[in-house]
């Protein structure tokens, strides 16, 4: 598992932003730099869903990319997803881990240390912590955590991997990555982008320089 660079996908955003296919979106941020990509898409028949989940699968082959599946857990094992990822209103991880086994990737949304505590004793993977900024990706009445909050979950569990999202994009992303988090989870700044590929390029760019 390596989430320095978590890409969230949002089909109407590529839609909306360019002409390009989404499944050649989603392989060449594959092939750009991401680490992950969650396959997060909101109102969408099982079937589809599958289906969709198998062909981003096919167009990751080769690269160091790994999958994960929002919310659905039936949909990862069967489309042979490396993980899910709950939110922290969904959460199912106790059952879930019985289900899918210790090689698993199990990611969990948590908005304070209180959550993130529940999540990794439970067995977590990683934590993704915000939203940092606020956002037009997801629509959500929390409050920003800003980069206190970061910094602050970063320091309650300074050995655990803590994934910052929300709001994240090109003139923020070194500002975050100084909170000491893991890495970083983005929507907009990739699928809204007329050149997703060079984003996601220069995003682990920077990461891995920050990181060094």
């Amino acid at each position: 598992m390596d989430p320095r660079l978590i890409v969230v996908t949002d089909r109407n955003m590529v839609r909306n932003s360019s002409n390009i296919p989404f499944l050649e979106v989603v392989r060449s941020i594959a092939y750009s730099g991401a680490t992950m990509i969650q396959l997060r898409e909101k109102n969408i028949e099982s079937v589809e869903f599958l289906k969709l989940a198998e062909n981003v699968q096919k167009v990751m082959l080769g690269s160091d990319c790994t999958l994960v599946i929002n919310d659905r857990l039936d949909i990862a094992l069967v489309s042979n997803a490396s993980g899910v990822h709950f939110g922290q209103d969904d959460y199912l991880l106790p059952r879930a881990k019985k289900i899918a086994g210790s090689n698993f990737i199990f990611g969990v949304s948590a908005s304070n240390p209180e959550l993130a505590e529940v999540a990794i004793r439970d067995g977590a993977n990683y934590i993704g912590v915000g939203p940092t900024f606020s956002t037009k990706s997801k629509q959500t009445s929390r409050m920003p955590i800003g980069l206190e909050g970061l910094i602050k979950m970063v320091d309650c569990f300074p050995d655990f991997p803590i994934v910052a999202i929300g709001g994240i994009n090109l003139k923020n992303i070194e500002q975050v990555l100084e909170s000491g988090v893991s890495g970083v989870a983005v929507i907009a700044a990739i699928m809204s982008s007329s050149c997703p590929e060079k984003v996601c390029e220069q995003m682990r760019k920077i990461i891995d320089r920050a990181t060094k």
